[in-house]
């Protein structure tokens, strides 16, 4: 069984073997994440060639004939990362790229983005109370009371300082 996230939630998907190979069915993809099993297939076919995925039939709960795809692991790897990637910005499809290689290949064949510069947040900046103080304020446009950080003359001057060096 395998866990996947859509929209921060957990969804269980079960990996059948056929034929002795894991295979995990379009209909449980369907199921798994709310999705009409039409769509499933549409999507398989436009991500995947045919040598991905098996085309099997099943029966309806008309007793109708329907046709379904099963997916081998890999196949299955593929189609998920294309999912996730194409609502990722550049930066994080590249790291999905690595993170799925690796669970092909099992390494990382493409490289992993290396972190040139870090982003500090209020709350990095705020557990140093030398340049300034955690208030509780009112929200700019609702009622609602929230943590904002206050700098001081100190922080000021060292935002003031980056910044006259990031134009250097």
């Amino acid at each position: 069984m395998l866990n996947l996230t859509e929209k921060h939630e957990i969804i269980l998907v079960i990996m059948k073997s056929s034929n002795g190979e894991l295979v995990v069915s379009s209909r449980d993809i369907a199921s798994g994440i709310c999705k009409e099993h039409k769509d499933i297939l549409k999507k398989i076919r436009e991500i995947l060639n045919e040598r991905e995925f098996s085309l099997v039939e099943y029966i309806d709960n008309k007793g109708e004939k329907r046709p379904e795809y099963l997916l081998p692991k890999d196949s299955f790897i593929l189609y998920q990362g294309y999912n996730y990637r194409s609502s990722c910005d550049g930066r994080y499809s590249q790291i999905l790229d690595s993170y799925i290689t690796k669970e092909l290949y099992g390494e990382h064949i493409l490289p992993l983005q290396e972190r040139i510069e870090h982003y500090y947040t209020a709350e990095e900046v705020g557990k140093n109370d030398k340049y300034g103080k955690w208030f509780i304020d009112k929200a700019k446009h609702t009622n609602k009371e929230v943590e904002a950080f206050r700098y001081n003359q100190a922080g000021i001057d060292c935002i003031k300082k980056m910044l006259m060096s990031s134009m250097m």
